[in-house]
């Protein structure tokens, strides 16, 4: 069998272990209850449906399944290793201790930083008569840990990162307006490139000279050094609000920011095997420059203006129903319908008075929200005649369910809280 073939064989049993086992279902449960709590906002939307939950799931496991394959391979094929030693398992258990105060730190790049930073400090050394323990961390592998998380997670991003956006109403600077919640969660089964000394019993594999890319600071004869391939489960999530451009453009921006935060690691990782300062350059890098991108894509949504205000005439589109009149025409989310069959709409009321009259043929009249472009659209309906264009509106007096100015970072803990506080509610309701 060529070695390319049996790496994918390896990598996709190894895959297989890391999805039937603990880890992974505890992983899947977390975003299945992050999931609910971003159904909540679907709520608050009239009219509003979308996939159930079930459907996200499958999609989430299914795309994390199919991403941890092939980013598991790729590295593989690469040679990027990171040395196994003990202390590697307690990467998955910090993630979800950051997680129980905010989701967003279940990323690896918070909890990786924890641990390198404990690999810095206790390296064995004797202080007042007690020896510390050694937990010899590889630091440069944790790095490289990360870049491959990272890109994995930008790949995720830019293909499905705006699906299952949810409109919100939003309030800024005053102005009632239209915004995208994005909320995304996979479950990542990883085959994990590790390097350990030992005897190798067994056929390898035999690899090319150069391999691996990134040589480990082992200090032993080659002979000695055996890579093999571990099961691993993490977590990526992304989380963001489109309101000065669309969802879709928003996820992509996003997803090209994850991208140059990955390759700069990925960089950082495979030279940082000889330099201390580099390494100790790289642990500080990744949770602030992480933070760094959340924060400053986030303050330009505070502060540009909305893409979608309300308009002061005509009917702005929150969403469509799928498969309704709407989406068969050709509306978008953010188009204002401005008149129906020459008469100019003035608000929701007017236009529902207008569709009364059950018209067989429609001529719509609309300007597009990004472009600001002119558009009529047709719509034929013999021989009963249409009363309803499947828009979900953006209403003059609607609820604002997302506040921009006030959006605060909630963790596990929370949410379990308010799952408690809602039955307890129910309860007394009943």
């Amino acid at each position: 069998m060529p070695p390319i073939l049996e790496i994918l064989t390896l990598t996709l049993q190894s895959i297989a272990m890391a999805v039937f086992n603990l880890p992974f279902i505890m992983v899947v449960f977390i975003i299945y209850t992050l999931y609910q709590r971003h159904q909540d906002l679907r709520k608050q939307i009239p009219l509003y449906r979308r996939r159930n939950i079930g459907n996200q799931m499958i999609d989430s496991i299914l795309q994390g399944i199919l991403m941890g394959i092939g980013g598991s391979f790729l590295f593989t094929i690469i040679g990027i290793p990171i040395r196994l030693t003990p202390y590697l398992l307690f990467l998955l258990p910090i993630a979800f201790l950051l997680a129980l105060f905010n989701v967003r730190y279940l990323c690896f790049s918070y909890a990786t930083a924890i641990l390198g930073i404990l690999g810095f400090l206790f390296q064995g050394q004797e202080i007042l008569g007690y020896t510390l323990p050694d937990l010899q961390v590889d630091i440069s592998g944790l790095i490289a840990l990360v870049a491959i998380m990272h890109l994995m997670e930008a790949t995720l991003i830019f293909f499905s990162g705006s699906q299952d956006f949810i409109p919100v109403i939003i309030k800024q600077k005053g102005k009632l307006a239209v915004g995208f919640s994005m909320q995304k969660y996979w479950p990542i089964p990883l085959s994990l490139l590790i390097v350990f000394a030992g005897s190798p019993t067994g056929e390898g594999i035999l690899m090319p000279t150069w391999w691996p890319i990134m040589k480990d600071s082992l200090a032993l004869d080659p002979k000695m050094i055996i890579y093999s391939l571990l099961p691993l489960t993490a977590a990526l999530g992304y989380g963001d609000i489109a309101v000065s451009i669309p969802p879709e453009r928003k996820a992509r921006q996003s997803a090209i920011g994850l991208f140059i935060y990955s390759g700069l690691l990925l960089i950082i990782a495979v030279f940082s095997n000889q330099y201390m300062w580099l390494q100790l350059f790289g642990i500080f890098l990744m949770p602030f420059f992480h933070e760094w991108i959340v924060k400053i894509y986030r303050s330009k949504e505070l502060n540009t203006d909305p893409l979608y205000p309300i308009p002061k005439k005509g009917v702005r589109i929150l969403d469509l129903i799928s498969e309704g009149p709407g989406e068969k025409m050709g509306m978008h989310s953010g188009d204002i319908i401005c008149k129906v069959n020459g008469i100019d709409v003035i608000h929701f009321q007017q236009l529902q008075a207008i569709l009364k009259q059950y018209y067989t043929f429609l001529w719509i009249e609309l300007i597009r929200g990004e472009t600001q472009e002119k558009v009529t659209l047709e719509y034929r309906a013999y021989p009963y005649g249409i009363n309803d264009l499947g828009i979900i509106p953006l209403l003059e007096n609607q609820k604002v369910t997302y506040h921009m100015e006030s959006m605060k970072e909630i963790g596990i803990l929370d949410i379990f809280k308010q799952q408690w506080k809602k039955k307890k509610q129910k309860k007394r309701d009943f």
